[in-house]
């Protein structure tokens, strides 16, 4: 099964800002979170960008069915002048069990005010997808409270997880849950120097095995004391 991920906004496009944040940043890191635990489990991914960059709506939604796609799924944070609105909402062109499934999981995982499955027939990336499509605002990042959890990689990870439990319960495909482990490139200043590691983040807590730094700094193990040393190379 393929799944096209669009994380919204981009570029000159910063979507809704908060007090310190805008909506593109934190919808590509979801969005790159999700496509690691939908890779894991199985699924064909493809993504509408995977940088910092500008794409048409239009063009969104080219891609996705020119690649025949199965599922459109596109990431958000939602805005408003009012900074006590609150909850997750998923939009889609006509109701569907994607959508329906995706918002259940969501909340089950959150706990945030469930604004519901919401019709919309005006956006591109819902009435020009001839997949079934969804779109998602995890939160309101205009809200205080919300964008502190927005900015948070543990609360992004579990709303990734939700998202994928909610897509295989659409599909009726086992779900992997706590064992996907996710992982990204993190930059370490080890020495004085900064160094590129590999980043595990796993049920909400960020890991970087040992072994994986021994090219970069000296390890050492006494057995007698059971102590690790570490010093720069």
């Amino acid at each position: 099964m393929r799944i096209c991920l669009d994380a919204g906004h981009g570029g000159k496009d910063s979507g809704a800002c908060g007090a310190y944040s805008k909506e593109k940043n934190i919808a590509l890191k979801a969005v790159k979170y999700l496509g690691e635990l939908l890779t894991e489990i199985g699924f064909e991914v493809i993504y509408t960008r995977t940088t910092d960059t500008y794409v048409n709506l239009l063009d969104r939604a080219k891609l996705a069915n020119a690649n025949a796609v199965d599922l459109f799924v596109s990431v958000h944070c939602n805005g408003a002048a009012n900074s006590e609105a609150n909850g997750t909402e998923t939009l889609c062109y006509e109701r569907c069990k994607a959508g329906e499934c995706i918002q259940s999981a969501l909340i089950s995982e959150t706990g945030l005010r469930n604004r519901g499955l919401k019709i919309r027939k005006d956006l591109a990336v819902l009435n020009s997808t001839r997949m079934t499509a969804v779109l998602i605002e995890l939160a309101f990042i205009s809200n205080k409270t919300e964008e502190a959890l927005l900015n948070n990689d543990s609360w992004i990870i579990r709303c990734a997880k939700a998202i994928a439990d909610g897509i295989c319960r659409c599909y009726g495909i086992p779900y992997i849950g706590e064992e996907a482990e996710m992982v990204t490139e993190t930059t370490m200043n080890i020495g004085g120097s900064n160094k590129i590691v590999r980043r595990i983040l796993k049920d909400g807590e960020n890991y970087v095995r040992l072994r994986d730094l021994e090219s970069i700094i000296n390890i050492g193990y006494d057995a007698t004391t059971k102590k690790v040393s570490i010093s720069a190379k």
